[in-house]
């Protein structure tokens, strides 16, 4: 096929995908009520790539309730956390 009929079969379908496909509404407004829930492994310790998410999670979230969710036993202290744990056959 000639690459530059490509961008005009694009905007085609785009547009008659748009006559048959209608935008999903809500139907009530979302529930203002937010929590950010993270799983964590039995690990006290956290990997480099858990730390960049974890503060981009504090930078971008940080004002919703937070909870980690963890193996019975497992007590990591994260500030601005919560624990609530769970019976370790829930965890791989």
């Amino acid at each position: 096929m000639n690459a530059t009929r490509q961008p005009f079969r694009r905007k085609i379908i785009a547009a008659v995908t748009r006559l048959f496909v209608k935008p999903y509404v809500r139907p009530r407004p979302a529930s203002k009520r937010v929590a950010i829930v993270v799983p964590m492994s039995y690990r006290t310790e956290l990997t480099e790539e858990e730390r960049i998410s974890k503060c981009q999670l504090e930078h971008h979230l940080g004002a919703y309730d937070k909870f980690l969710l963890v193996p019975e036993g497992v007590n990591p202290d994260f500030k601005g956390y919560r624990n609530i744990a769970f019976p370790k056959r829930y965890f791989g």
